[in-house]
């Protein structure tokens, strides 16, 4: 059985320990009918390819080059990869499971 997560299940799991979402900036703003809305910490450009392997020494992790927000809060972005980092750090459940759109 599928179900969807309401607004008051997800304020009794970010009251127990661990809670289900910390660090975050408003949660009243945040938490919605049926999710949490995440809010951006850092934005980096990928600069260079990365590569993923089974082995760590085969293993390339692409260089960033740090965006920086302007006085309203505001990073324009061209076409090309990001990286974002949350402000928020989220403890799922095992017995839950999460999904991100755009």
């Amino acid at each position: 059985m599928t179900s969807i997560l309401a607004k008051h299940d997800i304020l009794k799991l970010i009251r127990e320990k661990p809670s289900l979402v910390e660090e975050y900036m408003d949660l009243e703003a945040q938490v919605q009918p049926n999710g949490f809305d995440l809010t951006v910490r850092e934005v980096a450009l990928l600069e260079t390819p990365g590569k993923i392997a089974v082995s760590n020494d085969q293993r390339v992790v692409s260089s960033l080059n740090q965006l920086n927000f302007d006085r309203s809060g505001f990073i324009d972005l061209m076409p090309g990869n990001y990286m974002l980092t949350f402000n928020e750090i989220v403890h799922i459940p095992r017995y839950l499971m999460a999904l991100a759109t755009a």
